[in-house]
């Protein structure tokens, strides 16, 4: 018995959508489109909807999220380790400012895009983080 695929496309204009089947896909599933998935995509990551050439950009919810750091073949699993993440944007509006005895930031949004560049250079973009 085949599992019938389950993707989640945000935006008309993403070369990738997110699999949405518990356990993910195995290898030469067929997705509704016709493509043949050319290696097994995990639950919750992204399959490359369309060739997408080394240097391209990596569309979700119709931006940018990325750059191929390869070739990439449609049905591949797009992950961490072949995308190059932009250097997020950063106002300079959002430094930290020095106030005795501890750093404060000017806004809860200044926080979030601080907190935000910092996951990213860590390299938890895309993965599930346990904060408790």
């Amino acid at each position: 018995m085949s599992v019938k695929p389950v993707l989640i496309q945000m935006d008309a204009a993403d070369n990738v959508a997110i699999v949405g089947n518990d356990g993910g896909l195995a290898k030469d599933t067929v997705l509704p489109s016709g493509l043949r998935l050319v290696q097994a995509i995990p639950q919750a990551h992204k399959v490359a909807l369309h060739a997408i050439a080394k240097g391209a950009a990596i569309c979700r919810y119709g931006v940018t999220i990325g750059y191929a750091m390869q070739d990439l073949p449609a049905g591949s699993w797009v992950h961490e380790r072949v995308i190059q993440m932009p250097e997020p944007r950063i106002s300079n509006s959002c430094l930290w400012r020095r106030s005795p005895p501890y750093q404060t930031l000017q806004s809860p949004i200044c926080l979030a895009q601080r907190l935000w560049a910092i996951a990213i250079r860590m390299g938890l973009w895309g993965r599930e983080i346990c904060w408790a």
